[in-house]
């Protein structure tokens, strides 16, 4: 379990995420590497217990689009990751 001063820290980062999350993708209109490294944080706060999908809808929802993609779904897949968000 990550400390109170660490989860402080995801809670401010998730929220600058929420706060400039606008569309279907981290950085702009277009995919970047940006958008899969959100993935793997998303899942991090999860199992540290933050309530992601109730606190930063937002960047919820772009995470729940990315998992859709048939490359997403393939990759997780291949490496036995939970695809539950």
């Amino acid at each position: 379990m990550i400390n109170a001063k660490g989860i402080q820290r995801i809670e401010e980062s998730f929220n600058f995420i929420e706060e400039r999350s606008n569309g279907a993708y981290a950085a702009g209109g277009a995919f970047t590497v940006v958008d899969p490294y959100l993935f793997v944080f998303y899942r991090w706060g999860n199992g540290e217990g933050i309530e992601i999908k109730k606190s930063y809808p937002k960047y919820a929802a772009l995470i729940e689009d990315l998992v859709k993609w048939a490359a997403v779904k393939d990759t997780l897949a291949a490496e036995r990751i939970d695809s539950t968000l």
